[in-house]
C-alpha cells in the first residue's frame, strides 16, 4: 500500500503538482473564507477545505453566524471537523460539541482538534435523546446539521421544544428522505425566518487570490475540481433564525 502511494503522483502528475503548490502556499492553513488561518491537515486531505472554497455559497451565512456569540454551538455530522474545529477557532468562548458517528472519521476530527489546540467535545452518533439532553441550553444555541436525511428525526420541535429558539443551519437531503425540506419548513416556519440557500457550481473566479498564479500555469479544467466538493449535483440548505431572537 505504501509503495502504491509513492507511485500515485506519477499517474496524475499535474494534479500532484497543484496539490503540492497549494500545500506549499497555504502552509497547511485555510487560505480563504470564514475559517481563514485555521490549521488544516489530515491524511485524506480535502483541498476545497484548505482553499476555503468548500460550500462557498455558505460564506455569507457563516459570517452572519460568527458575528453572534453563542453559549453553545453543536455540529451534528461533524466529519473531519472543518466546521466544528472552525467554530472553536473563531468562537473560543463558546462551548463546542461535535457529533460524528464513523470511528475512522472521528480520528481525523481528533487530529484536527489537536492541530488547532481547540476546545471541543467529540462524541459519537447523535440520537434524539442526545440532542434533547441539552435541554434549555439549545435556546439561543447554534446547531449545524449534516446527517444524510436523519435531520427529519432530530429536528423535531414537538419532541425537543428548545429547538424553537435555536439558530439552525441544516443541509437538506430530500434524495435520502423524501419530502424532508417541506417537512422541516412546516415544523419551523412559525418560529423561524427560513432562508433557502442553493448550491452552485464553482468557476475559476472562485480561486482565492492568494494562489492566483495557478490560473496562469494551469487550465480552468484542471483547477476548478479542487474548489468543489465533488458531488454529482449541488446541495441546498436551510438557514433558520428564530423570530424571537
Amino acid at each position: 500500500m505504501a509503495f502504491r502511494d509513492l507511485l500515485r503522483p506519477l499517474k496524475t502528475p499535474i494534479e500532484s503538482i497543484i496539490c503540492w503548490f497549494i500545500r506549499l502556499r497555504s502552509k497547511d492553513k485555510v487560505i480563504s473564507g470564514p475559517f481563514k488561518g485555521m490549521a488544516f491537515r489530515y491524511p485524506q486531505q480535502e483541498y476545497a477545505m484548505l482553499l476555503g472554497t468548500w460550500e462557498l455559497e455558505l460564506a455569507r451565512t457563516w459570517n452572519l453566524i460568527l458575528a453572534k456569540d453563542y453559549p453553545l454551538m453543536v455540529d451534528i455530522g461533524a466529519a473531519e471537523g472543518y466546521y466544528a474545529v472552525g467554530m472553536a477557532f473563531r468562537k473560543p468562548k463558546s462551548r463546542i460539541v461535535a457529533f460524528e458517528m464513523e470511528d475512522r472519521v472521528r480520528q481525523d476530527l481528533t487530529t484536527m482538534r489537536h492541530l488547532n489546540d481547540a476546545e471541543l467535545e467529540i462524541r459519537a452518533k447523535c440520537e434524539l435523546e442526545d440532542l434533547a439532553a441539552f435541554g434549555q441550553e439549545l435556546e439561543d444555541a447554534f446547531i449545524l446539521v449534516d446527517i444524510e436525511g436523519f435531520e427529519t428525526v432530530l429536528l423535531d420541535p414537538e419532541k425537543i421544544p428548545s429547538l424553537l429558539k435555536s439558530w439552525i443551519l441544516v443541509e437538506l437531503h430530500d434524495f435520502y428522505s423524501e419530502g424532508c425540506s417541506a417537512l422541516l419548513r412546516s415544523r419551523f416556519e412559525a418560529s423561524h425566518n427560513i432562508e433557502l440557500i442553493k448550491g452552485k457550481e464553482r468557476s475559476i473566479n472562485d480561486l482565492p487570490q492568494a494562489i492566483g498564479i495557478l490560473n496562469k500555469l494551469f487550465s480552468n479544467r484542471r483547477l476548478v475540481p479542487f474548489m468543489d466538493e465533488g458531488r454529482p449535483h449541488p446541495m441546498s440548505w436551510y438557514f433558520m433564525v428564530p423570530k424571537s431572537g
